[in-house]
Formats: C-alpha cells, sequence, structure tokens
C-alpha cells in the first residue's frame, strides 16, 4: 500500500492508545516537565501518536512511524502504539459474524467452529497465514433448534461437537468441511443450556457442562454411538468453565467459583479430589502437569502444578489489572496462555520462567464483552468470540514480547520500515524532519 494522508476518522480501539499517549503529553506536570526536558522522548511519543494515526488508513506508514518513535524512545507508551499497530495487521475479524458466544479451533490453527447467537453455527477454514491470513466460511452446522452456545473440535478438525441453549449435543463430521454430516444427538436427561464442553485429543471423551450444574461424560470413540459415562456434579450452580487432560484422567470444572478437580481414571467411579478457590475458568497442559484458571482479582489468573492433583500447588500468578479473568486457553506444551476479562482485554503469556510469567502482547478489539478464547498448539493463531464484534483472529507467530524486534522481522531485509526526507514529508506534511532526526539524510530504526 503506498503512503498517504491521515485518515480523518480514528477507530474506538486507536483513541484508547491515543489517550493513554496524550496523557503522557499533557497529563500530570511531571511527566510534562519530563517530556520538556527530553525532547528526544517528547519527539517520539508525538511519533507514535502519528504512527497510530495512520493505523487503519496506511498501515505500511504506520508501522514505520511506530518503529521509527520506539527506537528514538523506548517506553511502555511508544512500544504499546507499536504493538497495536503491528497486531492491527495481523487481525482479521470473521464476516458476518457479531455474537459469538462459542468458539473452537483445530490443533493446526487452520479450522474453527463460530456459534453465533443470531448467525447461527459456521465451519471456517483459514486460506493463508502471516499478515494476509483470511478465513473462509466453508458451511453451516443446520440441526439445532435453538443457538449454540458451546463447541469443541478434535485437534485434527475431523470431528466437531456442539452444544445448544436447549441442552441438545451434536457430534458432526467435518471430514469434508463443506458438506458436514450429522452422526448423533446426545439424548441427555438435562434439559438446561449448555455452557462448556472440552474433550481429548483422540475425541474419544467428551464433557459437557449445563446450566443445572451437571457435567456429562461420554465417550465417542464411534461418531456414531456416543455412550454416556455418567454425570459430575458439585451442586446447582452453573458451569463456569471446563477444562480436560489430554489422556481423560483428570478435569476441572468451574462452577460457583471454584475448580472442581476430579480423577476420571475409571468412568465408573469418577472422584473430587481437590477444589481450587477462586475459580472461574481452567485450562490444562497435555501432560496434565501444569493447569492455568483464571478468576477475581488479585491474583485473577494463576498457573498450577497439577504433579499431584490432589494437592495442586500454585507456581505463579500472573500481573492482573483488577478486572475478572473470565476465559483462559492454553498451548497443550504449556509455553503459551491466552486469558480474557469480560470487559474486553485479552493478553498473550509466555510461560518460559512458570514463576513469573510474562505478557507478550495485548489483542485489542472494540467489544466490551469477551466470551471465550482459544490458542493453536503452535501458539501461531489466537481466537476470540465477543458479544458485538463477532469472532476476531489473529495471527501471533512469532510475536515476542519486544514489538521493535517484531516490526522489523515482519519487515524483512528490504526494510519498509526507513523513513527519508521525501517520505517525511508525503506522510506528515512540513512537520520538521530536523526536529526528529536532525541532520541524517535517512533513518531505519532496524539498524
Amino acid at each position: 500500500m503506498n503512503d498517504g494522508h491521515r485518515a480523518g476518522r480514528r477507530s474506538w480501539a486507536l483513541w484508547v492508545v491515543v489517550s493513554s499517549l496524550c496523557a503522557i503529553l499533557i497529563g500530570s506536570g511531571i511527566v510534562v516537565l519530563q517530556c520538556r526536558g527530553d525532547q528526544r522522548t517528547a519527539s517520539a511519543l508525538k511519533l507514535a501518536l502519528q504512527g497510530v494515526d495512520q493505523r487503519d488508513s496506511n498501515p505500511a506508514a504506520a508501522l514505520a512511524l511506530g518503529a521509527a518513535a520506539v527506537k528514538l524512545s523506548s517506553n511502555k507508551y511508544t512500544e504499546s502504539a507499536l504493538s497495536d499497530i503491528l497486531l492491527s495487521a495481523r487481525k482479521q475479524e470473521l464476516a458476518g459474524t457479531s455474537n459469538v458466544g462459542a468458539i473452537a479451533m483445530s490443533g493446526d490453527g487452520r479450522t474453527a467452529i463460530s456459534g453465533d447467537l443470531e448467525q447461527g453455527t459456521t465451519v471456517w477454514r483459514l486460506l493463508s497465514s502471516g499478515s494476509g491470513q483470511q478465513w473462509s466460511p466453508r458451511a453451516r452446522l443446520e440441526g439445532h433448534k435453538e443457538y449454540v452456545t458451546a463447541a469443541v473440535l478434535t485437534p485434527d478438525g475431523s470431528t466437531a461437537i456442539t452444544g445448544d441453549h436447549s441442552g441438545a449435543v451434536i457430534v458432526w463430521d467435518l471430514d469434508d468441511q463443506s458438506t458436514p454430516s450429522k452422526e448423533w444427538e446426545f439424548d441427555s436427561p438435562e434439559r438446561s443450556a449448555v455452557q462448556h464442553m472440552a474433550i481429548t485429543p483422540d475425541g474419544a471423551l467428551v464433557l459437557a457442562g449445563f446450566d443445572s450444574g451437571a457435567v456429562e461424560m461420554w465417550t465417542v470413540r464411534d461418531q456414531s454411538r456416543p455412550t454416556r459415562r455418567g454425570v459430575l456434579r458439585d451442586g446447582n450452580v452453573w458451569i463456569q468453565g471446563l477444562a480436560l487432560s489430554a489422556d481423560g484422567r483428570i478435569a476441572i470444572i468451574a462452577s460457583g467459583g471454584k475448580g472442581h478437580v476430579w480423577n476420571l481414571a475409571d468412568y465408573s467411579s469418577p472422584r473430587r479430589v481437590a477444589v481450587l478457590e477462586n475459580v472461574h475458568s481452567a485450562a490444562i497442559g497435555a501432560d496434565g502437569l501444569v493447569a492455568v484458571t483464571g478468576g477475581d482479582p488479585p491474583a485473577a489468573v494463576r498457573l498450577w502444578d497439577f504433579r499431584d492433583p490432589s494437592k495442586p500447588d500454585v507456581v505463579g500468578s500472573f500481573p492482573d489489572d483488577g478486572r475478572e479473568v473470565n476465559s483462559v486457553a492454553l498451548t497443550p506444551d504449556a509455553r503459551l496462555a491466552l486469558t480474557s476479562t469480560l470487559k474486553g482485554l485479552t493478553t498473550l503469556w509466555t510461560l518460559g520462567d512458570p514463576a513469573h510469567p510474562k505478557a507478550l502482547a495485548s489483542l485489542k478489539e472494540s467489544s466490551r464483552v469477551v466470551n471465550e478464547v482459544a490458542i493453536s498448539h503452535g501458539g501461531d493463531v489466537a481466537m476470540i468470540g465477543t458479544s458485538g464484534q463477532g469472532a476476531i483472529s489473529w495471527d501471533i507467530a512469532g510475536i515476542s514480547g519486544s514489538p521493535l524486534l517484531d516490526a522489523c522481522s515482519d519487515a524483512g531485509k528490504d526494510s519498509g520500515l526507513m523513513l527519508t526526507p521525501e517520505r517525511w514529508e508525503n506522510l506528515l506534511g512540513n512537520r520538521e524532519w530536523s526536529e526528529y532526526f536532525g541532520g541524517r539524510e535517512k533513518f531505519d530504526p532496524c539498524e
């Protein structure tokens, strides 16, 4: 895309970044004095604003200006602006979705299911990756009498299981994604909405959590003949979240603000072995040794050692901003986590140091409510389901937590991030090049 002048209108998400940066420029007297005393910092903040301003109308120019701002003065405000610009270019809203309460994604991040309260349930396929990723609708799942409220996919994307507001649960064969076939509808005695579901990677065990507080266990070794194995119940409070280890032996049921840990080694005699306080959502690593839970602040998100499921230990707490965390997802290797709050903040974390989880990026969008999050097994694709903005996906491959490093990596050797006086004039009109870069003939933030 050719460089051009700034767009006249700004999105809500743009104003979030602009407001935070403007607060630095004109907020407290101390910070203003700091900027006055440090011309380089003040120039960098103004440049970051210019970059954010062009994020939607001219992504290439926005990235160049944002990267230059960080190179001039690396601080949390310029880095936040550049991260926002970078991730905006990696973001895609799934066309036609609006009020998505359920999402599921295959292990490779190339097949997804969205359950939309208004638009129905859709099977999606990722046709390309990188900054040009495009999700294409493949088919509608027709068969539910009420809207779908929960969904799961096997890692290979061949089987989907969906649950709806009436309590119906349907197994789908997706071998041919353009013509999904309905294989089975569970005959459940529960007559309340399905709130959450969980599935083992082989698709053999499925948990369905209902509004009534019951969690049903089904084995699905044969798609056409699922077998009901029993019911787990910790009261009559609706199910807030479900997590299941890859071998199907350990489950966490979030209900009533607590995480109930169950040993499912013997389906005929499941045992509750522990109760975790302050849990609204949960995810378990593939080996069943690590879990992440979301709840209320403080310590809204916690990392657990599950080597002894009867005595889970808190390994670390994630930094939080005082908001309830209602949905969490974890890569099978427990390397990356994705968390969201009801008020729309979604964060990507690295768990390299379990005692000190580190935020890699904030995935920003304008919806006030995020209902559910999902992350691909390789940590390449993230997806959220929102009320008002539908389903949204990001290419998160290679996100390192250093926005400048990521921007330069995306730009490649023939850096489109380089600024010259001629390009500067085209982008920003008569603003003085020398104010920012002195007597330089060019400025490459990647050098």
